[in-house]
């Protein structure tokens, strides 16, 4: 026996929030079964729910079950999920009705083992575009197989979630799941950024990007949209950055870049105008912001184009 359930949660949405305190989730079916779709509300709580395999926290009945049943002839599942919110972490609870947990399929003891090939539950959750989505999976020994697809990239197995997972079997009756996975492997994060007092007359401009895992463009002096004036496109490959940048003729301007642990800026090259590496100022999780001054040469028109492709060895 076998039963894959798959839980899609649009976590864009669960994270930004609505007025009644609650998102959706989308269901869709596993590879093995042909199961009802729908929407449940994810209610934000203050604080989340043990993860101990039981709905016993009064804090799963303030979530609507969503109902999960076969559709197809011969299919036989019986469901329910709940999805709650807290400010750190998003909560999932899994009900699987089942006449014979004896037989139920549970090969996989290893983390990243063959866990679909179980009877599992798998979690599929977006919050940041820009860092990917997340996949969970979970059997009923509560053995993990998780992976984050990039925005523009196959899953990566490698990668592991920071998921807390807690199964528990009721014989010949149902198994439950419960989990909780953090914001933070999504890509949101909260928190408070320190700014020192201001002059009377001043400003202050703070750029938030997602912390992704290779380097990536951060600010510039060019304007106080940081930057969306003269950065007309940016891409990685291969080890390289290479920004495309638009700027006054005869003016030199500071573009920042974050290099995550693990990266070291090789080479700096400039075409169309010139560059070269600045200062470089470390932050709290080993690695670095690294200023660049690019240089728009002197012309007769005002405005100019030009690349800057910085190298790095990791």
């Amino acid at each position: 026996m076998k039963r894959t359930m798959v839980i899609a949660m649009l976590a864009v949405v669960v994270i930004g929030g609505c007025d009644d305190g609650k998102s959706k989730v989308l269901v869709a079916p596993g590879p093995a079964l042909t199961a009802t779709r729908g929407e449940a509300p994810a209610v934000m709580v203050a604080k989340g729910p043990a993860i101990d395999g039981t709905l016993s926290s009064p804090l799963w009945a303030k979530c609507p079950a969503l109902e999960i049943k076969a559709i197809e002839k011969g299919d036989t599942l019986d469901a329910t999920a709940r999805v709650l919110l807290d400010g750190k972490n998003i909560y999932v609870a899994v009900e699987c009705v089942e006449a014979d947990t004896d037989g139920m399929a549970a090969e996989a003891v290893d983390r990243d083992d063959a866990v679909w090939q179980d009877d599992n539950i798998e979690l599929f959750v977006e919050g940041n575009p820009d860092v990917g989505r997340v996949h969970v999976a979970v059997n009923t020994r509560g053995v993990i197989a998780d992976g984050r697809a990039g925005p523009n990239a196959g899953e990566d197995s490698s990668w592991d979630s920071s998921a807390v997972v807690k199964t528990r079997i009721e014989k010949n009756k149902r198994w439950i799941v419960t989990m909780s996975i953090p914001l933070t492997d999504l890509g949101v994060v909260s928190g408070a950024i320190e700014c020192p007092e201001l002059k009377l007359g001043h400003c202050q401009i703070v750029a938030l990007r997602p912390a992704l895992d290779r380097p990536q463009f951060l600010s510039s002096s060019r304007h106080v949209s940081q930057d969306a004036i003269s950065l007309k496109g940016q891409r990685w490959e291969k080890n390289k950055l290479t920004l495309r940048l638009e700027g006054v003729t005869g003016t030199t301007e500071t573009y920042w870049i974050h290099a995550p642990k693990g990266f070291t800026v090789a080479e700096v090259t400039g075409d169309g105008l010139d560059a070269s590496a600045g200062k470089s100022i470390p932050d709290k999780a080993g690695g670095s912001a690294v200023a660049f001054n690019v240089t728009f040469p002197a012309q007769a028109q005002d405005v100019t184009q030009g690349t800057l492709t910085i190298s790095f060895t990791s």
